[in-house]
């Protein structure tokens, strides 16, 4: 999904809200007119209900925002501060973190025509003395104890006061600048063990249990520095109370393109991210392994450390990172179809991808526009490519080997899956499938649709050299040349440009076989277009033409349109309109019939009558039968399976009846 800009993950604990990881390092995006629009939604309730306006980020508003600074470095901090698509993470940090009521449900806001979308997620929302009031009451019993300990070591908090350089830049990265530096940070930049000191401080951290709902916390040995109270402070400054996985996007299609992504991507994800942090606490683990990097990095360098100098390190050590990159990777990747398979600390398997959807019917090919008709499924605006019509005499077409299929797939795949990727073959219909595996037909097809969702498959007829095939209007053309280097190192001995030469012409693919010894190694190749999409498949529709002799020696009958009146003027040009009848100088032609069904009208049923009349009776009740059908909307492969035939008694009434059938080759 190209829309898509950008992942962000913030945290609220009560060291305040942190922009813990965003990707990519440098997203891009068009430059529009700035406005600030955010609400959220949950279920079927108005999303505009719960929108409120702001008037932008003024100066002083975001100055409440900035991390402490050391006397006189106020504009070069400003210039250092990080940014993400244009805005300073403190920023984002700030309006990504909603109040409670609107946790829990779709977030949705919109900067300078950058959508962000989230679920902000409570954690132990259901439990009392949790949540971001306990998180607050949490803060000021540290901040009080901070306020303690400085008075009771006032040369400790002078060396704080005084210290500058990475100490004093340090704290996170958009979060940490919500409390005060504290002394044994200080104590530790000072001195020459401080990156150990973090390091060891960051194990500590990790083995920690979470704080408890009075607030006390176990003793944490961080290499001898600070007291017991400022121990104490630092475990319960993890304590971690909500979440918010955002993903920024432009849209190109509206507000359903935002609520697809979140559908079918964030709600799925945070659900997973919620389970194993409340199971295992692996948001906070993941979240203070993040900040622990990026507090090492800035102590061993005396400028400011920005998130992007990190993030190598960060995918390297962190899985919540590279969960989080991967999806993006994969939603953003067109070759990839918006896919994504991902693993949540190597226990949640979560298949994710949003599905396609169109909004405007198909277009009817050039043939069936001049006839004035849509072929089957044309007219009802559903994409017979995306979410075809499963039958019996269907194939199933991989659109790469099996092998890259089954790579893909989650770790406990269905059995009769990985064994129907292994043995498909487009000349396999799914009838004979049901029997190879000894499946019901429901089931393979929930199979097959469920190949095809994920854009590892498509429906095809069986492939066969008595089909016809033709170029595809759409051909790729654009990556020919890497198409034709693809396809020669798979068929050395023919050329692409060639065998596209030969199917310039519909007629059957026997034709373009040289031998019957290549027989099988062009249906390789077949199979290789149709993959590709250089190919498209012609079927056969069939049309009804009543010659002028019939129309003409059928007596009149009054039409529907002279129903409608009794003037005998108005009836007799109706009867001779139906009937027919040319125009004086006109030679006299057929008379086609549009919908010889249900649609067609008194005259044109006693039409259909008197040519039936003139066969066999057998034949004439199979041509009645059958006539509903020649309006082409229907192939003749769909016309042989809805009436249970086979394609002989088809090729019977084309025989029988070919002064009257018409037939056509469409796509």
């Amino acid at each position: 999904m190209p829309s898509v800009l950008g992942v962000l993950l913030i945290c609220y604990s009560s060291r305040g809200h942190q922009l813990v990881f965003s990707y990519p390092p440098d997203p891009k995006r068009g430059h529009q007119s700035r406005r600030v629009r955010r609400g959220g939604a949950h279920g079927s309730q108005s999303r505009s209900a719960a929108r409120t306006l702001l008037k932008g980020p003024s100066p002083d508003r975001l100055d409440a925002f900035d991390p402490p600074r050391a006397s006189g470095s106020g504009s070069a901090q400003q210039s250092d501060a990080e940014r993400f698509l244009g805005f300073e993470t403190h920023f984002l940090s700030d309006v990504l973190s909603p109040k409670v009521a609107l946790c829990d449900r779709q977030f949705q806001l919109t900067v300078d025509d950058v959508t962000f979308v989230g679920h902000p997620t409570l954690l132990h929302a259901d439990r009392p003395g949790t949540g971001h009031r306990f998180a607050r009451m949490i803060q000021r019993k540290r901040l009080a104890a901070q306020d303690a300990a400085g008075a009771d070591h006032p040369t400790s908090t002078a060396a704080s006061a005084g210290a500058s350089g990475p100490a004093a830049l340090g704290g996170g990265l958009a979060g940490d600048h919500d409390h005060p530096q504290k002394p044994e940070d200080s104590n530790s930049s000072a001195s020459s063990a401080g990156a150990s000191d973090i390091s060891r401080r960051s194990q500590a951290n990790l083995a920690s249990s979470d704080t408890t709902a009075d607030g006390n916390t176990p003793g944490i040995s961080a290499g001898g520095a600070g007291t017991g109270a400022a121990s104490s402070s630092s475990a319960s400054a993890h304590q971690l109370s909500m979440f918010n996985l955002v993903f920024a996007m432009q849209p190109e299609h509206g507000q359903r393109e935002v609520d697809d992504m979140y559908v079918h991507i964030i709600s799925k994800l945070t659900a997973a991210l919620k389970y194993e942090q409340l199971k295992r606490g692996y948001i906070r683990r993941e979240t203070e392994l993040i900040l622990s990097i990026k507090d090492d990095a800035q102590c061993r360098s005396v400028e400011r450390v920005q998130f992007v100098d990190v993030l190598p390190r960060v995918l390297a050590e962190s899985t919540l990172a590279r969960c989080l990159a991967d999806t993006f990777m994969a939603v953003t990747d067109p070759a990839g179809g918006g896919g994504a398979h991902v693993v949540v600390n190597a226990s949640v398997d979560l298949s994710l991808r949003v599905p396609d959807r169109l909004t405007i019917p198909m277009p009817l090919s050039a043939a069936a526009s001049a006839l004035g008709f849509d072929p089957l499924g044309a007219a009802t605006g559903v994409n017979a490519k995306e979410y075809p019509v499963l039958r019996p005499y269907h194939a199933l077409l991989l659109l790469c080997d099996p092998e890259e299929v089954l790579k893909v797939l989650p770790l406990d795949p269905l059995p009769l899956l990985v064994e129907l990727i292994q043995i498909v073959t487009p000349t396999q219909s799914f009838e004979q499938l049901q029997t190879t595996l000894d499946c019901s037909l429901s089931h393979l097809y929930r199979l097959a649709a469920h190949l095809v969702h994920w854009r590892k498959a498509k429906i095809i007829d069986v492939v066969s050299t008595r089909n016809v095939y033709i170029v595809a209007p759409d051909a790729p053309f654009d990556n020919l040349a890497s198409l034709s280097a693809d396809f020669s190192t798979r068929f050395p001995t023919v050329n692409l440009p060639s065998v596209l030469a030969d199917l310039a012409v519909p007629r059957p693919f026997a034709v373009a076989v040289p031998h019957k010894e290549a027989r099988t190694l062009y249906l390789e190749i077949l199979t290789y277009l149709l993959r590709h999409d250089l190919v498209t498949q012609l079927h056969m529709y069939i049309y009804l033409m009543i010659p002028y002799s019939i129309c003409k020696s059928t007596p009149p009958t009054r039409s529907d349109a002279a129903l409608l009146t009794d003037d005998p003027a108005v009836i007799g040009d109706a009867n001779d309109a139906i009937a027919g009848a040319p125009d004086a100088g006109e030679p006299p032609t057929a008379t086609f019939v549009p919908d010889p069904g249900a649609g067609a009208s008194e005259m044109e049923k006693a039409w259909i009558r008197r040519v039936a009349c003139e066969q066999p009776a057998a034949v004439a009740g199979l041509f009645l039968r059958l006539v509903p059908y020649f309006n082409g909307r229907c192939h003749v492969e769909e016309i042989v399976f809805r009436e249970n035939l086979t394609r002989k008694d088809v090729r019977t009434i084309l025989s029988r009846f070919r002064e009257v059938v018409v037939t056509a080759l469409l796509p």
